[in-house]
């Protein structure tokens, strides 16, 4: 029960309902009315449950310093808040969390919608010619050295060499190839891969797990399991954050008397770029549609790697091609003044 209502409280429509009220308790008393700012505990409600219950279980189910969270952090700076009346930061440090935690749910998501179209492609049955007799069979049958049969428009079912044959297959899934390969008698195919026009027969070489669809699914779902670099340390910080920020506030109240002090030292403290950071940098690297696949998100990491030779690439490439185009310049020169000789 308390799941499903932390779980409907967490989506994009409550949290938006929040993000409004929030917005109205900022203007409201600006406006001369000063009863607008108790709208902020709209927002506190809605955006500061998910987020204490996520604090609550990360304390419960997490090991080591992993239990002290970014999440925890915000809940004692909203808590703070609230205690010395500030309705309006308590409900911000809360609804960027919450934006925060939305944003990256859809990042996973988005991973398990590819793993699904994935496994999608994975055919249920195979076609084995066994002494000229064609039998459907489920692809756990399938053994390595056995002869199967495609006809047009079917999927393949394992990876295989052709030996009887001629067609073209759509292999986009695979390579991201957009149109078909056209393929003969000792080419290889993969499993997953569409064959489109002609009949062939193929001798199967990677069958069940050693597939090369089912390697990228396991691949996808590795990746989903898997943080990024800074993603972890992000984390990482977070849990350091917690106790230096009480003890910056316990001090800050111990030499200043002012509680309020104090509480804007926790509220300062909250992690909220750390939050949004990762998420954000992810969402918007999967916006843009490379068709490039990463194993996991180590490896989009690793790509500053390449990003930093890119000007040197670039640099030796624009060399070459004015060097080249001087070269053509002077042969078309010479071609022109021979017949003038």
């Amino acid at each position: 029960m308390i799941k499903k209502i932390n779980d409907f409280l967490a989506g994009w429509p409550m949290t938006l309902i929040g993000g409004v009220f929030l917005l109205a308790s900022f203007i409201l008393p600006r406006i001369g009315q000063p009863w607008g700012e108790n709208l902020a505990w709209v927002c506190v409600v809605i955006c500061g449950i998910p987020l204490f219950y996520l604090a609550v279980w990360r304390i419960i189910y997490n090991k080591g310093i992993s239990k002290i969270s970014s999440a925890l952090l915000i809940t004692m700076a909203m808590i703070a808040a609230l205690c010395i009346g500030d309705l309006f930061a308590a409900g911000e440090v809360a609804f960027i969390m919450e934006i925060g935690a939305l944003l990256e749910d859809m990042t996973t998501n988005r991973a398990k919608k590819g793993l699904k179209n994935l496994i999608s492609l994975a055919p249920d049955t195979g076609r084995i010619v066994r002494d000229r007799v064609e039998t459907v069979v489920p692809v756990s049958e399938i053994k390595k050295s056995d002869v199967l049969r495609i006809l047009p428009g079917e999927a393949i079912p394992v990876d295989g060499v052709i030996i009887a044959g001629e067609t073209s297959i759509d292999q986009s899934v695979m390579t991201g190839e957009s149109l078909p390969i056209d393929t003969a008698v000792g080419d290889t195919v993969f499993s997953g891969t569409i064959n489109r026009f002609g009949s062939i027969d193929i001798e199967a070489t990677k069958v069940g797990e050693d597939s090369s669809l089912q390697k990228l699914i396991r691949m996808v779902e590795d990746a989903e399991k898997n943080q990024a670099p800074t993603q972890r340390i992000a984390d990482k910080w977070a849990s350091w954050l917690v106790p230096v920020a009480l003890l910056i506030a316990v001090i800050a109240y111990i030499v200043t008397k002012d509680i309020v002090r104090a509480v804007t030292v926790m509220v300062v403290f909250c992690p909220c770029a750390l939050v949004l950071a990762t998420p954000t940098a992810i969402m918007a690297a999967i916006g843009q549609r490379c068709f490039l696949f990463y194993p996991s998100p180590v490896h989009m990491k690793k790509t500053e790697q390449i990003h930093h030779r890119s000007d040197l690439l670039y640099t030796c490439h624009h060399r070459f091609y004015e060097c080249w185009n001087r070269v053509l310049q002077l042969i078309l020169l010479s071609c022109h003044r021979i017949p003038n000789q």
